[in-house]
């Protein structure tokens, strides 16, 4: 089965009863599924390990002895939600073309699907239980902790999965209920993460003696996913102030591992399926001749035999190098979700063409190997834009981006014409949609 479109996960895509009775259903997705990632990425060591996933009941979720496990079974499903959209993101927007059989790849590649598209309802599904395990899970601990909770910072790690958690949905869905509720817009979806990003920040702060290290992951983490937030929301000054704190060389990835399947890298799965490879850099980002964005130099055929370039490691990956043009994207590669670098975009594209934000451009072109320009105005936010498609390719930031663009400034970036390799035509989808299954079971969409 292509990993692209997991059908025997389709089942995950009744999502509206997930909604309505979360809890039920988090509960099972955290048994089944939290011991599955190594999780490691706020730098802890001692994070509790648990090999049999059978002998984890139910009722055990109750037990606040269970903490850690709850928060890890957060995190899993975060990383593995944010890993999945690193193609299926990366399709709808510009960065990379399929050549696929399969009738859902084909209409989503296109912008010109149903809501019973399984990679736009397997995007929903994920989203919906990352944001509902970390919910779910702030509840719990809560209860657990009582008034301990407010300097907890595992409940403001669980904060923070549901903050970003929150905000993919703003970002790629035009809109989306929440435990089988109305359907929210997407500055409404950001409204929701904001308040938990800000809620992480302000208990990672209290509890910073505690674990200065980890409550300093936790406030970086939080404060670029708030800034992200902000910024598509067009609050510039609110997005300047939370990203202006974040120290330039800070990096946070998501954590896969070849342990199993679920756990593997999305885009490494596809260069360990090369014979039968599919995902291609587009012919806009491999014309840019950049060394932040590589592509095989020959083309192999595609499943439909039409050519294909298959990605390379980019930038957004941790273990990039400069001076290797054909690293390989492993099926452990970990893209990078919260960074400096993101925050300086922020604050760079929030404060508009300053000779701050010319003197960042020149700093990135110059990363690249590429000569300083003296823009401004229009000119150089358009550059900004330019440098920022390619230091983010490839991790889940350009299909965010183009709708900011337009609904912000009333830039159309999407890919418009002729499809790559065919002379099919790009439709007219510009985000993701609510599927089938949660409208016919949620009566607040009826």
């Amino acid at each position: 089965m292509d990993r692209g479109v997991p059908m025997n996960k389709i089942m995950f895509n009744n999502s509206s009863n997930m909604n309505r009775n979360s809890t039920k259903r988090v509960n099972r997705a955290v048994i089944l599924l939290l011991m599955a990632i190594s999780v490691t990425g706020y730098g802890c060591d001692d994070l509790l390990s648990v090999n049999n996933p059978g002998a984890i009941q139910e009722e055990d979720l109750t037990d606040a002895s269970n903490e850690q496990l709850i928060v890890n079974g957060s995190l899993s499903e975060f990383q593995y939600a944010y890993d999945n959209l690193t193609l299926s993101a990366s399709i709808f927007s510009d960065e990379i073309y399929t050549d696929h059989t399969n009738i859902d790849h084909r209409e989503f590649a296109l912008h010109n699907f149903r809501n019973t598209n399984a990679l736009n309802n397997e995007a929903y599904a994920n989203l919906h239980r990352a944001r509902a395990t970390a919910d779910d899970g702030v509840t719990r601990l809560k209860g657990y902790l009582g008034a301990a909770a407010d300097n907890s910072l595992n409940v403001a790690e669980l904060l923070t999965n549901g903050g970003y958690a929150y905000t993919l949905l703003g970002e790629h869905f035009c809109e989306s209920p929440v435990n089988g509720s109305k359907a929210y817009t997407s500055n409404e979806l950001l409204d929701f993460a904001l308040q938990r990003f800000d809620e992480a920040i302000a208990i990672a702060t209290r509890a910073s003696s505690t674990n200065p290290a980890r409550a300093t992951l936790i406030l970086n983490t939080a404060r670029v996913g708030a800034g992200r937030a902000a910024l598509q929301k067009g609050d510039m000054q609110k997005a300047i102030s939370y990203a202006s704190q974040v120290p330039a060389n800070f990096e946070r990835a998501i954590n896969r591992s070849t342990n199993s399947a679920r756990e593997q890298a999305i885009m490494g799965y596809q260069w360990a399926s090369a014979s039968g490879a599919w995902a291609s850099v587009s012919p806009t980002f491999r014309a840019k001749n950049d060394i932040r964005v590589r592509s095989t130099a020959a083309s192999r055929p595609g499943l439909n035999g039409r050519p294909v370039f298959l990605p390379y490691l980019p930038y957004s990956f941790l273990g990039w190098n400069a001076a290797t043009n054909d690293q390989t994207i492993a099926l452990n590669a970990r893209v990078k979700y919260s960074t400096g670098l993101e925050a300086r975009y922020i604050v760079a594209e929030a404060s508009g063409a300053t000779a701050q934000t010319l003197a960042f451009v020149n700093e990135r072109r110059q990363f690249a190997g590429k000569p300083a320009v003296t823009l401004s105005g229009a000119e150089l936010m358009a550059e900004l834009r330019e440098q920022r498609s390619l230091d983010f390719f490839m991790s889940v930031h350009r299909h965010g981006d183009l709708r900011r663009y337009i609904n912000l400034y009333k830039v159309d970036l999407f890919p418009k014409g002729n499809y790559p390799i065919t002379t099919e035509q790009y439709g007219t989808n510009r985000c993701f949609i609510i599927p089938l299954s949660e409208r016919s079971a949620n009566p607040n969409l009826q």
